[in-house]
């Protein structure tokens, strides 16, 4: 699942330019998801001490107004209290035409299914909540943004058995082929959009000099004998 989540920026990633990228979530150290990206100045955030570049909170990033140009989300919104702020604070630090990232469990998959079986409650990663690919796109539309491509990865059940990785492998590809919207991952790429003022000349009715019969128009205003009174 990592090595599909990995393959998959490498294809996004290239595609998107400009000076500074954060992403935030780490799902194993020695890989750095933002490799293939084009952006000199990649940063790390996390909440641990460890590979991370800087240690702050995803719904309260130290971050100016527009001043970043790609967010990555890596499981961020499936294990937060408030996904809505994050995204705010997203659409805050994000320049106009900026990118953000989300990589999210899809509920729509044997993963989500995974989640009602008993004692998996409580266990990594079925505690968390997991947003459909509609949500997100309702979430991400009221902020303006749009969502410009979406992939949905991992065909397969969440069982760690290498006597099944063999038909499992088969399975996946089955899968993918008959239902590719219910894969256990969903990456979606979507882009800040900000509605800009379109200045309209305003449209001036031609002056009508004239009267009918050719006569000239009165220049002032028709004054009463009882208000010269």
């Amino acid at each position: 699942m990592l090595h599909g989540i990995n393959d998959c920026l490498d294809s996004l990633l290239p595609r998107l330019f400009g000076y500074y990228a954060l992403q935030i979530g780490c799902l194993d150290q020695r890989m750095d998801m933002l490799a293939q990206s084009r952006i000199n100045h990649c940063i790390h955030l996390g909440i641990v001490a460890g590979s991370v570049d800087l240690l702050a909170k995803a719904d309260y990033l130290p971050f100016k107004k527009d001043s970043l140009d790609l967010v990555l989300l890596l499981h961020t919104l499936d294990f937060a209290h408030d996904p809505h702020g994050i995204l705010r604070e997203i659409d805050r630090i994000l320049i106009p035409e900026g990118h953000v990232v989300i990589v999210g469990f899809n509920p729509m998959s044997l993963y989500g299914l995974w989640k009602v079986l008993p004692g998996q409650k409580n266990r990594v990663p079925w505690c968390g909540r997991f947003y459909s690919l509609i949500r997100l796109r309702d979430w991400l539309s009221l902020l303006g943004f749009d969502t410009l491509a979406n992939h949905c990865l991992g065909h397969n059940p969440p069982i760690q058995n290498s006597g099944l990785h063999k038909y499992l492998a088969i399975a996946e590809k089955v899968s993918h082929r008959l239902a590719p919207s219910l894969g256990a991952l969903n990456v979606v790429l979507a882009q800040k959009k900000e509605a800009t003022l379109t200045p309209i000349k305003p449209r001036w009715v031609p002056h009508q000099g004239l009267l009918p019969g050719n006569l000239a128009e009165p220049s002032t205003r028709e004054v009463s004998r009882d208000s010269i009174r």
